[in-house]
């Protein structure tokens, strides 16, 4: 099994705390990153790839895709996340593009609550760049449920959460974010 991160939930901002704005939350955030030094290039174990960038970049891209208290808690854990993650597949996006997107998963307790993280690190001919992630609270392990295939259906075969469903056999409502 692959290791875990562990994160308290209250590392980036206090649970009490208000944040109003999503420039807000994206500068605290890369504040955050930038006192620990780690706006910088990651290795996966899985893959053996050394160049998987954090950047300012990330961070924007992250928070562009919704930027709910859990999915912000877990940004503490980016180091574990993409040296522990396990890659799942990429796909090419568009024909004539060379940009592809990697899918890996990674576990991660947020508070003790077991989560499930779906992340993409995006490729073009000139970097790796960690993208984006997607997470849950681990509900069952096992075979898709008829509600997650209805859920899939819906959602779409190439979403984050669909293709971590595919790989991992979770149960969970990966668009029911914590947060």
């Amino acid at each position: 099994a692959a290791p875990k991160a562990e994160v308290t939930g209250e590392e980036i901002y206090l649970s009490n705390e208000k944040l109003s704005s999503l420039s807000e939350i994206r500068n605290k955030v890369i504040k955050w990153l930038s006192e620990r030094g780690w706006l910088k290039n990651y290795s996966n174990r899985d893959t053996g790839w050394n160049d998987i960038s954090v950047s300012k970049s990330s961070v924007r891209s992250i928070a562009a895709h919704g930027a709910q208290r859990g999915k912000v808690q877990v940004v503490a854990a980016l180091p574990d996340i993409i040296q522990n993650g396990i890659y799942l597949e990429s796909t090419k996006i568009g024909a004539a593009s060379e940009l592809k997107r990697h899918i890996f998963a990674a576990k991660v307790d947020i508070a003790g609550e077991p989560h499930a993280v779906g992340f993409v690190v995006q490729e073009d001919a000139q970097v790796r760049k960690y993208y984006d992630h997607e997470m849950t609270e681990i509900e069952n392990l096992g075979p898709p449920s008829v509600s997650a295939e209805r859920k899939q259906t819906r959602a779409g075969r190439d979403s984050v959460a669909n293709i971590v469903r595919k790989h991992l056999g979770v149960n969970p409502d990966m668009t029911q974010r914590s947060g």
